[in-house]
């Protein structure tokens, strides 16, 4: 497992928050979670939100690009979601609400108050995920942008990047996006990078990325972790767990 990064601010008192992404490449040599074995070897991303105090974590959000994991392995998410939610019946298991998944990504301190540019910058990309919109916001993405989606996938340029929104944004086209919390860090030698733990509660109730419409409540968790250059995003980190989507949409 390789840490790409971590970007930590200091609380009141002695308590650190701490927003860590992670990359890693794991061998699928037993049978467990994602079915029987298969050998192959899959690369799998992984974001962190933290509160840390007297060297222990007190709280932590946890997020993994699962679809990646099940995408390479050669498995379809919207059919791996179904199977699993099939699983859970038998087991017993009760499926938690969309309100109950939203709220407990809420939570911890407010993070990092931001103004001019900045507040720009994370006041633009949050009206991106709301409200209707689709693909990106003119004058938010650097030409030679690279966004790291959610699945394994990577798309450079707007024009890319505005693809891979667009058919995200047009499944859940009435949203109302939430913040968390924020990290900005302007350390020396250093982009501009800033972390975002926000949350969608919001309905299927478009055609696009997600399939015909199911008209179900969704809770949308994510993660996003952005470096600038010149005011403009020039990298994303975009997390979000798309089979815990698929598990709300088709169970």
């Amino acid at each position: 497992m390789l840490t790409e990064d971590i970007l930590v601010t200091q609380n009141p008192g002695d308590e650190h928050y701490a927003a860590q992404r992670t990359i890693a490449c794991i061998r699928h040599q037993g049978e467990g979670f994602f079915g029987p074995p298969t050998g192959k070897t899959v690369w799998v991303r992984t974001w962190a939100d933290r509160i840390c105090a007297e060297g222990a974590v007190r709280q932590e959000w946890l997020l993994q690009d699962r679809a990646a994991i099940v995408a390479q392995l050669g498995l379809n998410v919207q059919a791996f979601a179904r199977n699993l939610g099939v699983m859970q019946n038998q087991l017993g298991m009760v499926r938690e609400s969309a309100e109950t998944l939203d709220a407990r990504w809420a939570g911890g301190p407010e993070g990092d108050d931001v103004d001019g540019p900045i507040a720009g910058v994370v006041e633009r990309y949050l009206t991106m995920w709301a409200g209707g919109n689709s693909g990106t916001v003119p004058g938010l993405y650097h030409p030679a942008a690279t966004l790291y989606a959610p699945g394994h996938c990577i798309g450079t340029g707007e024009q890319e990047i505005a693809a891979l929104l667009s058919g995200y944004r047009a499944s859940f086209a009435d949203s109302e996006v939430q913040l968390h919390h924020l990290i900005v860090r302007r350390d020396p030698n250093e982009p501009v990078r800033i972390s975002l733990r926000w949350s969608l509660l919001t309905w299927h109730d478009g055609y696009g990325k997600f399939g015909v419409p199911t008209r179900k409540p969704v809770s949308i968790t994510g993660i996003s972790q952005l470096e600038l250059r010149d005011g403009l995003i020039i990298r994303e980190y975009l997390g979000i767990d798309e089979l815990a989507i698929w598990s709300q949409l088709v169970n």
